[in-house]
Parts: C-alpha cells; structure tokens; sequence
C-alpha cells in the first residue's frame, strides 16, 4: 500500500502566521490547521532631541519560537514524519547578521516611518525611472531597497559590522536549518533584482554603496535548501525532514494555487490586508505604460506576476480596530457585512490608495478627511463608512484590470479571488459587479495551498502547476459569483474616475 506524503507549509503574515500540513494519499490532497498564532507589530517611542520617535519592530524571536510550537503540535495529531517543510512570508523586511550568525539590532516593520523620505535620497543617486527600468518594480516606501540604502545613509556603522543580510523568510530557514539564501519570488520585489537575469543587479548596488557580498545567494521556488538541525527535530519529535525553498513571497504562493482554466485571460487577485490585482505573463512587461501606471513585474513559477499593489481590507481591518477599542466589543465580519448592505449605495468615494490611508491615527476620520478633501458629501454613520470603503475598492479593481487589458492587448474573462478575502461575499459580488465578469471565489487559504503544492512539485508527488490547479478545484470549494447591477456600477465607475 502506497504511504501518504505529509508536507508542512508556515504561511506568516503581517497580522498571524499559521501551520497547515498537506496530505497527499490514495490520489487526493487535503489540508489540515496545526496551529494558528498571532503576529503583532512592536511599537516603541524613543526619545530623541526632546521628542518621542515613533518606532516599530517585527518580533523575530517570538515568531520563531511560535514555529517551534507549531512544529510540536503536530504530534497532538499523531505526526512524527514530514516529507518536507517551507515557509512564505510578506515580501519585505529583514535582518543584518554578524560572522558569528547573530542578529544585529531589531528587524523594522515595512510601516516604520523611517523610511518616509528616504526615497527622496535615493532618487537623486538613481532616477525612479531609472530603477524601474532596472529591476522591473516600481518604488514603494517599504522595498527592501529602500531599507538597505536607509542603512547605507543612517546607520553605516550598523551596515559596517553586517556580515550577512537575510530577508524576512530566509531569517527562520536560517534559524531552522542553517542555510542562507533568498528565494527568487522575494527577491524580485525588492527593487535590487534584474529581471532578465534573474540575480542582483550589480548597478543598483554600486551606485547605493550597498555591499553585495552581504546579500544571500538566490535560489528558484522549489530548491531543496537543507534539512531540519538535528537537535531541533530531536526537541519537537520530529524526523530530521527535508527543507525546501517553496516561493517564499506569501502572494507568488497564493498565485500559484489559483484555479485559472486560460491564462492569459484570467484576472487574479489575492485578496488580504493588500489587495494584489493582475495576471501570469511570460516575460517581464518594461515600458513608459507599465511604469506610469504603477505596475510590477514579480518572479513568480515558471512565469511573471504582472500586478499592481492596491491597498485591501486594511481599511476595514482598521476601522474594526479602532471600534473595538471605543465599544469595547470586536464587530465580526457578518456584522460588517450586513451593517454595510444597509448603507446608501455610492454615497461617495475614496481612493484606497491614498497616503491617508497607509497608516491613520484613526481610519474613520482619515475617510471624512478624504472626502471632504475631494468635495464630496461626508459619511456620518459607521454603515455608510463600510460601504464606501467596500465599493471604492471593487471599482479600484476594475479600474486596474482595464489598465491590465489595455497592456497586455488581453481581453480578461474571469476574476480569480484567493486567500482570505475569498471569505467576503460583499467584496467578491461587487468585485463581479463592477468588472462585468464572472468571479471564481477560493480557495481561502490559497497562499498555505500553493506553498504545499509547489514543494509537491519537487517531491515528485505532482509534474506541474497544471496539475496543482486541477487538484484545487478537485480538492476545495470554490464560490461562483454572476454580475448583477452592471448599468448601475458603469455609471458609478465614471464617476469615480471624475473623483480620482
């Protein structure tokens, strides 16, 4: 009898991390939760020339040790063997690592402020236009290249004593199995990635003086990196398993575990905190188009993630936030849901990625801020506030998947929405609404899924991605969504477009 390969996949993200195995027996896959923990930001106020400087860190350590427990938990569930282990992450942050392997200094949060205007640095030494043409990728405050030259700038004696960096995920594969190396789907968001040759563009970092010989060697999704340190294992209960390199950016594992029947007609968005809107293209797209319109080419298996980074449900997070701390009761999101089904459709707009909207003191008075700014009527109550930020960010979509077709010259003729915001059924119907297309919804945890299934492919258990996709719609229920009310949202998408 054939014996069941078990595969453990760590998805951490910005908010909690989770372990989920993948089982693979008799021809069927399926998943079960081990372990779900929280991953919380540390803020610190600092005094510096008579003022406190907002600081915030990522607790490196406490999320190591929540991989240690998540790893013990498997025996709970009888498990004494995995075939193999990866982890994906956000894409950006990590760490400066002295010659004896201990971490220098803390590991910053993306949303630091440290980073506020250093790109205004930057830019002087290298054009952003310049850059774009370079690596592929557009700036954002938080690329990894902008940390690295803050380094450069602000903390040269920190960088002196550096031996080796190590973004975010290669961090704990470090701590867990020894090696170092940056996967290629992390690297190629960094702004320090030539996309054609897919290594460090050595230009980037000669003109920033930021060393090279810091930065790990790059490695494919999918790379077998090492095994488990023997005294780990022998502390959890655990086989000393194979260590594999799966796509180590949370959205190109999330993107790989998207049910597309064609390709190139399929809108994908992975649907979270950020919203990631784009399709799978062959080769790098590098034009004046594509950069105005901020647009990014990611690494992603065996192809391009064409996308743009558009804010997601941070906004709704954050207003649930910041409720809860003046009711002293957390909304769930059924309540959410139906508080904003209530509200007056288009009362007005916002545009979800506006500055305002990065990181408010309070969200719900950045958005009368926003639409008082704009001239347009302000939301009074939390029902019309909800609904605003719901049908600003479906009409955002569309918006970008016009700027999709026109691009690439493809006609989109489905939306895939995956991860967890596959959960929405608001967001996901007026996502159909305002493209006019069908909406496949699922699965939810997509980006656990596509980590699973791309160190399957590398065990030999699956031959292709074609495949993993066939065995996500064998495996998982996925929710199908029609267009309704599309008169209505092509007016409201005009205006809109007035308002941005």
């Amino acid at each position: 009898m054939e014996k069941s390969k078990i595969i453990g996949a760590f998805d951490i993200g910005a908010s909690g991390g989770k372990f989920i195995i993948g089982i693979f027996a008799k021809g069927k896959f399926s998943t079960k939760e081990i372990y779900r923990f929280i991953n919380k930001p540390i803020n610190l106020y600092l005094k510096q020339k008579n003022k406190n400087i907002h600081k915030i860190y990522w607790n490196v350590l406490s999320i190591y040790d929540e991989l240690i427990t998540g790893l013990k938990k498997l025996k709970d569930f009888g498990i004494e063997h995995l075939d193999s282990l990866g982890i994906d992450t956000w894409g950006t942050d990590g760490g400066c690592f002295n010659k004896y392997g201990e971490i220098i200094g803390r590991v910053h949060n993306y949303r630091d402020h440290r980073l506020d205007k250093i790109r205004d640095e930057l830019f002087k030494i290298i054009p952003e236009r310049k850059l774009f043409e370079l690596t592929g990728v557009p700036s954002y405050p938080f690329n990894e290249v902008n940390q690295l030259f803050w380094l450069v700038k602000k903390r040269h004696s920190l960088l002196k004593a550096t031996n080796f960096f190590l973004p975010i995920t290669s961090i704990f594969y470090y701590y867990l199995g020894g090696t170092l190396i940056c996967e290629y789907t992390w690297a190629s968001t960094t702004q320090l990635l030539d996309p054609l040759k897919k290594n460090w563009c050595k230009k980037v970092f000669a003109k920033l003086k930021i060393p090279l010989s810091i930065m790990p060697k790059i490695v494919m999704p999918g790379t077998k990196i090492g095994f488990l340190h023997q005294e780990i294992a022998r502390e959890v209960g655990l086989n000393q398993c194979s260590i594999i390199a799966t796509a180590a950016h949370d959205t190109a594992c999330a993107y790989a575990a998207a049910p597309i029947e064609k390709e190139k007609n399929s809108l994908i968005i992975s649907s979270g905190t950020w919203s990631l809107v784009g399709k799978l293209i062959p080769s790098p797209l590098i034009n004046e188009k594509v950069h105005q319109n901020h647009f990014t080419n990611e690494g992603g298996i065996e192809n391009i993630r064409f996308l743009k980074n558009l804010m997601g449900t941070w906004i709704i997070q954050e207003l649930r936030r910041k409720w809860k701390e003046k009711d002293k009761r957390e909304l769930t999101w059924d309540e959410i849901v139906k508080m904003a089904k209530k509200a007056e459709r288009f009362f007005a707009f916002i545009d979800p990625d506006d500055a305002l909207f990065y990181n408010p003191e309070d969200m719900q008075t950045a958005i009368k801020e926003f639409c008082k700014k704009s001239n347009q009527k302000i939301p009074q109550n939390r029902e019309t506030i909800l609904r605003i930020a719901y049908e600003s960010l479906a009409l955002k979509y569309q918006l970008t998947n016009a700027m999709i077709e026109e691009i690439t010259g493809k006609k989109n003729e489905c939306v895939y929405i995956i991860g967890g915001g596959a959960k929405n059924s608001l967001l996901n119907q007026f996502t159909a609404n305002s493209t006019g297309l069908p909406v496949v919804a699922g699965p939810i945890e997509a980006t656990a899924i596509g980590n699973i299934l791309i160190q399957a492919k590398t065990l030999g258990i699956i031959k292709s991605m074609n495949e993993a996709r066939k065995l996500i719609k064998d495996s998982f229920p996925l929710i199908h969504y029609k267009p309704k009310d599309t008169l209505l949202w092509r007016k409201a998408i005009k205006e809109f477009k007035k308002m941005l």
